[in-house]
């Protein structure tokens, strides 16, 4: 490449001997004559691409990464078809979390040469600290196919796959991965990971064993491990490996919020909720922002002052924890609340509040907000002092008939994104049975894909399918407010049933939710819900049969 057409031939073997001269002496750890030899040549030959883009790699080298922008930038500018340049800028703005401009740098190094892999390697880092891992995901796959059997390549997509919520693709991905190099620690813990989603404990553990074998203090390994004693309902080994690792990293943010989950679902909400707090800083919350500039509310005093409750994960979260509304007006304090939008409507109907936003609506300028699910901490709740249990929220009227017969509203099927989807939901073969009962008008409240069961599996004349209604959850809770008892695995159905105070038979796996507890039949929650529990993992048929027989005595009962 010349870069002057005007130099004369010894010039231009003086630059291409300053070149050489340099590379060697780069290579060799001789930066400061390294650098002298590139300046030089950029002395004689301005703009030469291969001296700026080696002086940026040594500013790279030496942490001053904007320095190395600014060599690889003139670089790619004096000369736009340079691989090397866009290459190297793409890599640059990744380290320096810029993603967007790294996408763009790589795809120029792309479009230039279709096989620069070290683009495609960092255009797919920044897909996934985009949290794009679709994009991750197909990036990944192509490098695969330039690079067939590379483990970390192979590890990358089923990390994406997992992301993407295709456990058993990703699971079979790790142990191909695993097959190419058993010694990676960070792929073996990823697969435990996955099984523990698919509900695989004892095949999780055996991973996580190996792990822990070789590296007792391996924090990743011992969260997990702790997740799927969990799930074992081996609940006090769980709690014990939770505080082993936040005793190893007392700043581990899952560690914390796992123990946390732990904690509550033993019934030590003072401890639990505190650890609990710790979500918020993991990877999943990172980017979950409050919605105003107002100060985050710690506690102060609020007579006379402003606040605003604002939701922070699903809707069933945001229908149990807007009952602290009420505690916050006894301080004294006027209360706005933010709402989903499905939700809108039907909160307006708690008392105690000054307003209820949808989103997208202009909020109102307040002294302090807050996240709902932060409030049980801030007040202190135990499990004798859950405010409001039940009758917090109202219905509105609705044109819902039913018969004179015992009607039941029923759902067996949470949201299949719910990542304990899996565990929570009911096959509908399990819980068809019931539809036989005579004497009882079966509504079903169930949305989304599950809805289409009924029909499909022929069941159409036994059960009421009431999806096409229900639009809002206003609308649901009218259609509740007028049934005789709703059945109900644990999705947002079961919240509102709860919140209204009307009878509810919630159905639940033996590594119930933490809200639930581990025992019992109660929960301090809702006064009107009773917990159907299984007593072995994975067994709906013996929770559907206890069911029966408790809804024959019902029927028997209504009639007479």
């Amino acid at each position: 490449m010349i870069d002057n057409p005007g130099q004369s031939q010894k010039e231009i073997d003086r630059v291409s001997e300053l070149m050489a001269d340099g590379v060697v002496l780069h290579r060799d750890g001789k930066i400061a004559e390294a650098k002298r030899c590139y300046r030089e040549v950029l002395r004689l030959a301005p703009d030469k691409p291969e001296a700026l883009h080696f002086l940026g790699i040594i500013s790279h080298q030496s942490g001053r990464n904007r320095e190395a922008i600014m060599h690889f930038r003139r670089a790619a500018e004096a000369h736009p078809d340079f691989v090397p340049a866009f290459d190297s800028l793409a890599k640059m703005f990744l380290a320096e979390k810029q993603y967007g401009e790294a996408l763009s740098a790589a795809r120029k190094a792309l479009d230039l040469d279709q096989g620069a892999h070290g683009a495609l390697r960092t255009m797919a880092k920044a897909y996934m600290e985009l949290k794009q891992v679709d994009k991750a995901y197909e990036t990944y796959k192509k490098i695969d196919e330039m690079f067939p059997g590379e483990a970390g390549t192979t590890r990358n997509i089923a990390i994406c796959l997992s992301g993407l919520k295709r456990n058993s693709e990703a699971i079979a991905m790790f142990q191909r991965s695993l097959e190419l190099d058993s010694a990676d620690v960070i792929t073996r813990s990823s697969l435990a990971d996955a099984l523990n989603s698919m509900g695989a404990y004892e095949e999780a553990l055996e991973h996580l064993d190996i792990i822990l074998d070789g590296a007792p203090d391996y924090v990743p390994a011992l969260v997990y491990k702790g997740v799927a004693l969990d799930g074992l309902n081996r609940f006090d080994e769980a709690v014990t490996m939770f505080e082993k690792a936040v005793e190893i990293n007392p700043e581990h943010a899952e560690a914390h919020f796992n123990l946390g989950l732990a904690l509550l679902s033993g019934g030590d909400l003072l401890r639990g909720w505190d650890e609990y707090s710790w979500r918020l800083k993991t990877q999943a919350f990172l980017l979950t922002k409050p919605p105003t500039s107002a100060p985050v509310w710690q506690g102060e005093a609020l007579a006379g002052k402003s606040i605003l409750m604002f939701p922070e994960q699903g809707m069933g979260d945001t229908i149990q924890f807007v009952r602290y509304v009420l505690p916050l007006q006894k301080m004294g304090a006027s209360v706005y609340c933010l709402s989903p939008a499905p939700l809108h409507k039907l909160l307006q109907t708690i008392e105690g509040t000054n307003g209820v936003f949808a989103p997208g609506e202009s909020l109102p300028d307040v002294d302090f907000q807050i996240s709902m699910m932060e409030l049980p901490r801030l007040f202190k709740t135990k499990l004798d002092s859950i405010p409001a249990a039940d009758g917090y929220l109202k219905a509105f009227a609705s044109n819902f008939s039913r018969p004179d017969t015992f009607s039941v509203g029923i759902v067996w099927h949470g949201n299949p994104a719910h990542e304990r989807d899996m565990i929570r939901s009911i096959p509908f073969q399990h819980i068809s049975g019931l539809f036989d009962l005579d004497g009882v008008s079966f509504y079903s409240l169930q949305v989304g894909e599950g809805a289409a069961k009924i029909s499909e599996m022929g069941f159409s004349d036994r059960v009421q399918d009431m999806s096409q209604e229900l639009s809002d959850f206003s609308i649901t809770a009218g259609i509740i407010a007028k049934l005789d008892l709703v059945i109900c695995v644990d999705t947002s159905v079961a919240h509102v049933t709860g919140a209204l105070g009307k009878p509810l038979w919630l159905l639940l796996p033996t590594a119930a939710d933490w809200r639930w507890g581990r025992t019992g039949t109660t929960t301090p929650w809702y006064s009107s819900m009773r917990l159907f529990r299984q007593t072995r993992r994975g067994d709906w048929a013996g929770v559907v049969n206890t069911v029966e027989q408790e809804l024959r005595e019902r029927i028997s009962a209504h009639k007479h």
